[in-house]
């Protein structure tokens, strides 16, 4: 099961909803301290054969606060001062309230479990949350128009509310074999959207193609000059296409937080938390538009696996706030790729980083870089030859390359990889291969296959 969202950005309205907000938020508010004081009881509840343990705790909270024919409520304070609530926002309330009582619970357990250390956790009771439009009882839509059903201060009433033009389109062409969920209104920007989340079988995505039948891959290299440099190479080492993918407008703007940031703290000031919110948007925005421009390309070159270098981010992170943001952002970057690729039946590797940008494509041996070359950016490099090379892009092709040689050598048996290996001697130690490794390998299999025919010929 694959879960995307996608904001629908509401135009020219940003006033309508701060009544039914609030509306919501109070009876989160209330409905939080009901399931707080009948915690013990909720926990105690536990699936049946006709329904899940979230709906029966569910049912067991609206049975305490809302009254109907057969039930007289034990705190009749909500149907009083919640008067008229669509009894689907209702249930979302209520739910939403279970979650947070749960959550603080869990978290003040392990704080005991812990010894107490730290302070006690805080029960956030309704100032994040935002309410649900469900299809039919507080939601209906006909194209780039949208009714909501919403409070006004004294009733429940219908406002017609315009979605943009382009978010509407985008959602007709690229969610239209997905499953709408109910809408949840958001705030970004000062401006509020609906953001409907999208639900698809695994099952209806394209299979993966198995190691012993991929064709092509796209390497792909995550740096600091770049956000992305892409390969795109065959089994044979054939290099059919590259692409350079980088996002100048956010990072320069990042840079200047940055160096806003750190000219304050010189001065003294620690307080930088609005400043660092920025940064953090800003990096997650590259992130999610460099991993959308990668999935993108490789759809394009008709890829079946798209090649990483495998970053080891667990313990400390050393180095400048910079160096830590892009070390952050190529692992965000990565779990993004994963989780749009699977889409296009496209499977994401990983392989080994040592050396991949240390040693030229063309197996020349080290590279030199930086002052070293006689350049004043690492992001050109010197090979042994002489040739001046961008070494984003010979990494790209040697991370790409490390994924064939690692399937070829799975192929190959002892016996052979033995000949093999006495021409090719690279393979002896994996982080020493290049593309070059892998062409001469791929010629060594291919030459042996045909003396094989021929001996069998005559």
């Amino acid at each position: 099961m694959a879960t995307v969202s996608y904001g629908l950005k509401i135009t020219k309205e940003n006033h309508i909803f701060d009544h039914t907000i609030k509306f919501y938020r109070d009876a989160v508010n209330y409905l939080v301290g009901i399931a707080l004081s009948h915690y013990h009881e909720l926990k105690e509840i536990h699936d049946s054969e006709k329904a899940t343990v979230g709906q029966l705790r569910r049912q067991y909270v609206e049975w305490l606060v809302h009254s109907t024919k057969g039930n007289e409520a034990a705190y009749p304070y909500f149907d009083q001062h919640f008067y008229k609530m669509p009894s689907y926002l209702r249930r979302d309330a209520i739910t939403t309230a279970i979650g947070k009582v749960f959550a603080y619970r869990k978290w003040v357990e392990n704080w005991e479990r812990s010894g107490k250390k730290g302070h006690r956790p805080f029960l956030n009771r309704s100032q994040d949350v935002m309410p649900c439009f469900y299809r039919g009882n507080t939601f209906k839509q006909d194209g780039t128009t949208a009714e909501l059903k919403l409070y006004d201060g004294h009733d429940w009433i219908w406002y017609s509310v315009q979605i943009r033009n382009t978010d509407f389109k985008y959602a007709v062409n690229n969610m239209s074999d997905w499953k709408a969920k109910a809408p949840v209104l958001a705030k970004r920007n000062r401006r509020y959207e609906l953001r409907i989340a999208y639900i698809k079988s695994g099952k209806d995505f394209p299979t993966y193609v198995s190691d012993s039948n991929v064709e092509s891959v796209l390497g792909v290299d995550l740096g600091i000059n770049s956000d992305a440099t892409c390969s795109v190479l065959h089994r044979d080492g054939t290099v059919t296409g590259q692409k350079f993918i980088n996002c100048p407008v956010e990072k320069d703007r990042m840079d200047g937080l940055l160096n806003t940031i750190k000219k304050a703290q010189q001065h003294g000031s620690r307080k930088n938390a609005r400043l660092w919110r920025f940064v953090n948007n800003y990096n997650r925005e590259i992130a999610i538009k460099t991993a959308q421009q990668i999935v993108a390309y490789a759809d394009q070159q008709n890829v079946q696996v798209i090649v990483f270098e495998y970053l080891k981010i667990s313990g400390k992170k050393r180095g400048s706030k910079k160096q830590r943001l892009s070390l952050w952002r190529k692992r965000d970057i990565q779990k993004r790729v994963e989780a749009m690729a699977s889409r296009y039946g496209i499977r994401v590797s990983y392989i080994c980083a040592v050396n991949t940008s240390r040693l030229a494509y063309n197996g020349t041996g080290r590279v030199l870089r930086g002052r070293d070359a006689g350049f004043n950016t690492y992001e050109l490099c010197r090979f042994q030859s002489g040739k001046v090379y961008n070494c984003d892009l010979s990494a790209s092709k040697n991370i790409g390359a490390r994924y064939f040689i690692r399937v070829l050598l799975k192929s190959v048996s002892a016996k052979k990889l033995l000949s093999v290996s006495a021409k090719v001697p690279e393979l002896g130690r994996r982080t020493y291969c290049t593309l070059a490794t892998l062409i001469n390998f791929h010629a060594e299999l291919s030459a042996n296959k045909g003396a094989a025919q021929s001996e069998k010929t005559a």
